[in-house]
């Protein structure tokens, strides 16, 4: 990623951290979280160092679920290092898909998704090739069609995927229900 700093002194706001988090955690609750963090480390929210934003990741680590994964699993790619590993955008994050429009042919792609649809949810938070092979071993192991997924078939296969040990895992619990929702229903 590009490095986004203010000030050019090697210096971030504690929005970029907000932004590290949101995919995960929703831009609200990653705001109260980091917020909640630079005040116990008395830290100035204006200005982090690098080392600032490691800290506050390293203390959101020792949070128990989806927050501490979440935080261990941002350190263990880098994200805040020295290395500068920001997202270039302090606005949260649009939705990676829309709504399909009101119109009858939407109805009835509404009863089906594409395994694409359900790659899209997973790859902002697993990476491309880690979700491109999860899905499509899990799409094997079942026996499911490689383009289009009715409703019980996708639930079948995040259940699959969701019952896999890590990252996988969590994942796919989180997002199962934004994956399920692409059905309107």
């Amino acid at each position: 990623m590009v490095s986004q700093r203010t000030g050019g002194q090697g210096r971030v706001e504690a929005r970029k951290v907000v932004a590290l988090l949101a995919p995960m955690l929703g831009w609200e609750r990653s705001e109260e979280l980091v917020g909640a963090a630079v005040r116990r480390l008395r830290l100035d929210e204006s200005a982090l160092d690098p080392e600032h934003v490691v800290s506050i990741l390293e203390d959101l680590s020792l949070e128990e679920g989806i927050v501490g994964v979440t935080a261990r699993f941002m350190l263990s790619r880098g994200q805040g290092s020295a290395r500068g590993d920001l997202p270039p955008s302090s606005k949260p994050p649009a939705p990676s898909i829309a709504p399909p429009p009101d119109s009858s042919s939407a109805a009835v792609l509404a009863t089906t998704i594409g395994v694409h649809e359900v790659v899209a949810q997973l790859t902002p938070l697993l990476g491309a090739d880690k979700t491109e092979a999860a899905v499509q071993a899990g799409l094997r192991r079942l026996g499911l069609p490689r383009e289009r997924l009715d409703r019980e078939q996708a639930g079948r296969l995040l259940d699959d995927l969701g019952h896999q040990d890590g990252v996988v895992g969590m994942t796919v619990r989180f997002a199962r229900g934004r994956v399920l929702g692409r059905f309107g229903g």
